[in-house]
């Protein structure tokens, strides 16, 4: 009974101040406009595999093999072929996997899974080639054979990356969304996005702040959490 007082008493103050004091814009929020955002948000995309971050680096491929006389175990050679190009590792998430929970003043994005897109794309143009040899041994086709296996060791070698992109790819899906939410005037109904992947070894929640309030990145005047998911601001 004491808490409905008190509220009842708070709104009547907001609502004395709303009318009676100049500049005062006072709002009534409603958390549940989450959920057609995020749809908004989704279907803006336009399909369901969202890239939510690249990494472009330089690979160096390596292989060696021995030559050696017919049945036996003597080496006659050796051959060192080597290929190197620039890569880019895409990764993405499945829109259609993504789930969100409200915690307090915070908007959690759960992921189920981070995906390499395969064939990992490299720039031709930057395709370097090289092969030596020992003793008796020849190149031959030795630097084809190498090119041929690009595809699956650059597929590997995206899969071992994927350790190493969690938290820029959280903050790529974060950003979007704020500045999607900020760009076409919706209501801000977060301070902070934290986005968790379920298939992180670690399964750690990445945090990033976003507003000082739910009146954006000037505090509001008064902040007044109600029942079902809503929120009173003045600013």
């Amino acid at each position: 009974m004491k808490t409905l007082t008190w509220i009842s008493l708070a709104i009547a103050l907001l609502l004395f101040a709303y009318f009676k004091i100049p500049h005062f814009s006072l709002r009534l929020l409603d958390t549940k406009v989450y959920t057609s955002n995020t749809s908004e948000w989704i279907s803006l995309k336009g399909k369901d595999e969202f890239v939510i971050t690249e990494l472009k680096t330089r690979q160096t491929f390596d292989k060696h093999k021995d030559i050696k006389i017919s049945h036996t175990e003597i080496v006659t050679g050796s051959i060192n072929s080597s290929i190197s190009l620039y890569a880019t590792f895409k990764y993405f998430i499945k829109l259609a996997q993504l789930k969100y929970t409200i915690e307090g003043d915070t908007l959690v994005f759960h992921i189920h899974q981070v995906y390499l897109s395969t064939p990992v794309a490299y720039d031709s143009a930057t395709l370097e080639k090289s092969c030596t040899t020992t003793l008796i041994a020849f190149c031959g086709n030795s630097l084809d054979n190498l090119e041929k296996e690009v595809t699956a060791i650059l597929e590997e070698k995206g899969n071992q990356h994927l350790t190493s992109v969690y938290e820029k790819a959280a903050k790529s899906l974060a950003d979007n969304f704020d500045a999607f939410i900020k760009n076409n005037n919706k209501d801000i109904l977060y301070k902070n996005i934290a986005v968790i992947f379920d298939n992180e070894p670690s399964r750690s929640e990445h945090m990033f702040k976003y507003n000082k309030s739910y009146c954006g990145n000037d505090p509001c005047k008064f902040e007044l959490p109600l029942s079902n998911g809503r929120i009173l601001t003045i600013h």
